[in-house]
């Protein structure tokens, strides 16, 4: 053997970091899982309802639906160290990280006195973004809301190509078609399958439909029909 080949440094393979997430205009897809939201949150764009939350799974479409219907220049992050003093209606986004429920409820309180209409969105029941403040939590719980549910056959497919794109994924054309009615409707289910695909093509395999099976026989326990 070439010592020179032997003592030569193996090269690694490097996860690549998610890409960005893009939310081009036009590319929320509606279905029968989150129409009525949808059109809850069209109305309120329309209306003049002072509030309005829009909560959900994790992962369900919450982000994408707010630049659908806002545009980025709509949105705020209800972590950001400044909420802002904006005259327009403002999206609020990520209540469920707000690390002070108390700037939090003031804020809501000068955009309340100065009639200026606000859509809060986050993960889980509302009344958990409050961290325990009872004035907040009363205020969150008694404004209308938006309830994003888990996806139907059409949105976990879509669901799970974000997903394979997030991750910058390589998969065959039916990889998404033929895992989507296999899966649990879940989003996390989506999420666990989409990292299980990722973790195996940084070991080399190719994303195929055989390699579908293997993973959704592994992760969800249950033998997959062809």
């Amino acid at each position: 053997m070439d010592q020179r080949r032997a003592d030569a440094p193996r090269q690694m393979s490097l996860k690549l970091p998610e890409a960005p997430r893009l939310y081009p205009p036009g590319s929320y897809l509606v279905t029968g899982a989150n129409r009525d939201a949808y059109l809850i949150i069209r109305a309120f764009t329309e209306g003049q309802e002072a509030f309005l939350v829009l909560s959900g799974p994790r992962g369900s479409g919450k982000t994408h639906l707010l630049h659908e219907l806002f545009g980025a220049s709509g949105i705020a992050v209800a972590t950001d160290a400044e909420l802002g003093a904006r005259d327009d209606v403002v999206a609020l986004d990520d209540c469920h990280k707000s690390e002070d429920p108390m700037r939090l409820l003031r804020f809501l309180e000068s955009r309340a006195a100065r009639g200026l209409r606000t859509v809060l969105a986050g993960d889980g029941r509302p009344r958990t973004w409050a961290g325990g403040l009872k004035d907040l939590e009363t205020r969150l719980e008694a404004m209308p809301r938006a309830e994003l549910g888990e996806p139907d056959e059409p949105l976990l497919e879509a669901v799970l190509g974000r997903h394979f794109a997030a991750r910058r994924l390589k998969t065959s054309k039916d990889f998404a078609a033929f895992s989507a009615p296999r899966i649990p409707r879940r989003f996390a289910a989506a999420a666990a399958f989409a990292d299980a695909a990722a973790a195996a093509a940084h070991e080399g395999a190719s994303l195929n439909v055989s390699l579908a099976k293997m993973i959704i026989e592994n992760l969800f326990e249950a033998p997959v029909q062809t």
